[in-house]
């Protein structure tokens, strides 16, 4: 399988391009934040695309989300040069969950942007490819290097090499909520609280929980039936925490956080519910 390089002062270029691109597109207050996922743009080879068609670009989505990709393409005709961005699940004849026609001018280059909107749910961790097609002398700027997170297609069977692409999606969230705002038990009694973690923008992974400020000095403890959840994509996920007061402990009104964190190689977020806890002296 056949490609060419690429003009030496390409990847300066890429890299300039790439510095821009990769800033966080926010919309608006309290709006989801779109980051960048997964990218190869270490350029030195093209490929013609209709002269190696299927050809695609396997790659693996760290989000779980999917809302753009991107292809670097030059235009080699002296006229218009339509072509066909998809992606595809599972292999490059797998089903199609977003496509869009491009027209590029003569000569053209640059990367190129299929927007996926309303965002697609995907798989963490599972094969997509995105694909082109065209009739005409378009090539796909492509990577010798490898360390791509994938590999390239091209006449349908796996290559070495990796096209030159970037994924997007939407920064992971996920909220903290108490089925209780406040609760009021008696020296040497016990309460329960639900507490509940909602996926948002299919949100995913561990989230550790804690309960802040410590109380045990007041004669207070607090523990969760788990206090570390694993949240699923899009999902819900509960656990249990269990408020106890001795016998000798401090009557007052304390107030406490419920805060959990969640992290990833896009940073991390943390969301926090509270509640007011009443402790009342027993009747003696």
């Amino acid at each position: 399988m056949g490609y060419r390089s690429s003009p030496a002062g390409l990847p300066l270029l890429l890299g300039l391009i790439l510095a821009v691109s990769l800033l966080p597109t926010t919309w608006g207050v309290g709006s989801p934040v779109e980051i960048y996922d997964r990218e190869c743009r270490f350029d030195g080879a093209w490929n013609y695309v209709k002269d190696h068609m299927p050809i695609g670009q396997v790659f693996y989505p760290r989000l779980a989300t999917l809302t753009k990709v991107e292809v670097l393409v030059e235009s080699k005709w002296g006229g218009q040069t339509p072509f066909t961005v998809k992606v595809r699940k599972g292999s490059i004849t797998g089903p199609v969950i977003a496509s869009k026609n491009f027209v590029m001018g003569p000569g053209a280059s640059g990367w190129v942007a299929l927007e996926i909107d309303p965002p697609a749910a995907v798989d963490p961790g599972q094969p997509y490819v995105i694909e082109l097609s065209t009739g005409y002398p378009l090539v796909w700027h492509a990577s010798v290097g490898g360390a791509c997170n994938g590999h390239a297609i091209t006449d349908g069977t796996s290559d070495s090499i990796d096209y030159l692409y970037r994924t997007a999606g939407l920064k992971p969230d996920f909220d903290v909520e108490l089925n209780e705002t406040e609760v009021t038990l008696r020296q040497g009694e016990s309460v329960q609280v639900e507490v509940s973690l909602t996926s948002l923008y299919r949100g995913y992974g561990i989230v550790p929980i804690q309960a802040s400020p410590d109380l045990s000095d007041k004669g207070v403890t607090i523990e969760f039936d788990d206090d570390s959840l694993n949240l699923p994509p899009g999902g819900e996920v509960k656990t249990t925490m269990t408020i106890t007061a001795s016998e000798d402990a401090d009557v007052g009104d304390y107030d406490i956080g419920v805060v959990g964190t969640l992290s990833g190689y896009w940073g991390f977020v943390s969301d926090q519910a509270d509640l007011t806890i009443h402790v009342e002296e027993a009747p003696r």
